[in-house]
């Protein structure tokens, strides 16, 4: 999916686009994220690689109480393929910054039934499996593939599938959220 050069580094930047309920506060610095390379050039920086993180998607799942010290680091990894079209099933692949509504809506114009049940659920892709979207008897779980993360303790890519251990995704409740890992979920949610 997305990648981008160079990284776009805002300073005092206004949160408050960037929230559902538009409370206002500013990030010390917000580092637009467009794919892994911006993730991984955060990482490597000499300053920003140590500063505490802040990921932010879509803000449908923040209250912000004031102004956000650590690097706010905000998902905007575009995209979405079709990756493969099987009798049984089709995995669509999107960036993690993409919009839910909009890539559910996608997906129903490419014929692709499936997610229609939890349109209009506000966040982005990446943030899917680690809330488990879900409504009207269609869960996130029942049809999610896998994801690419990048693991911050060790700046390494790797691909991920939590569904292959039981409970890894539950109803509102994700391995990937669980403290015991240092996984986010971008670039691309399958």
């Amino acid at each position: 999916m997305g990648d981008n050069s160079p990284m776009i580094v805002e300073q005092n930047a206004p949160l408050q686009p960037h929230n559902t309920f538009g409370i206002v506060a500013k990030a010390r610095t917000l580092v637009r994220v467009r794919g892994e390379s911006d993730v991984q050039a955060v990482l490597a920086h000499p300053e920003l690689g140590a500063e505490p993180k802040f990921v932010l998607g879509g803000g449908s799942n923040i209250v912000l109480t004031g102004d956000v010290k650590a690097v706010v680091l905000k998902v905007e990894v575009a995209g979405r393929r079709i990756v493969e079209d099987g009798p049984r099933a089709t995995i669509v692949e999107f960036g993690a910054g993409e919009n839910w509504h909009e890539a559910v809506t996608w997906s129903i114009e490419q014929g692709l039934g499936g997610l229609e049940n939890p349109a209009l659920i506000p966040g982005t892709m990446g943030a899917s499996p680690v809330q488990n979207i879900g409504a009207y008897g269609i869960e996130l779980q029942d049809r999610f593939e896998s994801l690419d993360a990048i693991d911050w303790s060790r700046a390494a890519s790797s691909r991920s599938t939590p569904r292959s251990a039981p409970s890894a995704t539950a109803t509102r409740c994700s391995s990937i959220r669980r403290p015991a890992t240092a996984t986010s979920a971008w670039p691309a949610a399958r």
